[in-house]
């Protein structure tokens, strides 16, 4: 954090203005709290002057917008008009297929796989859509069928290779 004061204070008499994005978990605010009270309240004040909230993907909407990350926004090289699903199944892309189309299914097997207690606040972690997404990806990419790929039991069998189950548990819990 020393290094960080130092930095910005060169940027400021340079005229430049430094912003710090800090991503991590709830406990970072009672980092916060330690830090003003330790004689540190100048640092806490430059670098932890903001708390937001960072939600789970909470609706099927959600999902589908993730997903359409992988059909069409995720296009590289930029101009190559090549997204994820596009490279990895090309014939199912020019065939106007899309996972965003599987945005329910998806959405049903978290619910299905999550313990009851969160239910009532429904929110998932990306990490374990990106991680079962990926996983289909790699089966359509070695030719297997894409109506049995994107089925809900493929996407619970996924999920679950992920331990997302557990996951949910230990997080619902405060475990």
């Amino acid at each position: 954090m020393e290094g960080l004061v130092g930095l910005q204070n060169e940027l400021d008499y340079e005229g430049y203005l430094l912003s710090v994005f800090s991503v991590g978990s709830h406990q970072l605010n009672y980092r916060h709290e330690y830090m003003a009270s330790t004689g540190n309240a100048h640092i806490a004040a430059r670098f932890m002057a903001a708390h937001a909230r960072f939600h789970g993907l909470r609706s099927a909407k959600e999902v589908e917008y993730v997903l359409n990350g992988y059909d069409i926004d995720s296009e590289w090289p930029p101009g190559s008009q090549v997204s994820h699903l596009a490279y990895f199944a090309p014939d199912e892309f020019a065939a106007g297929r899309r996972l965003a189309d599987r945005s329910e299914q998806l959405w049903a097997a978290l619910v299905a796989l999550s313990p009851e207690i969160p239910r009532k606040h429904l929110e998932f972690p990306m990490q374990h859509v990106a991680t079962a997404t990926e996983a289909i990806l790699f089966q359509l990419a070695s030719g297997q069928d894409w109506d049995a790929v994107t089925h809900h039991e493929s996407w619970l069998r996924e999920l679950a290779k992920t331990n997302f189950s557990d996951h949910m548990r230990i997080i619902s819990t405060g475990s």
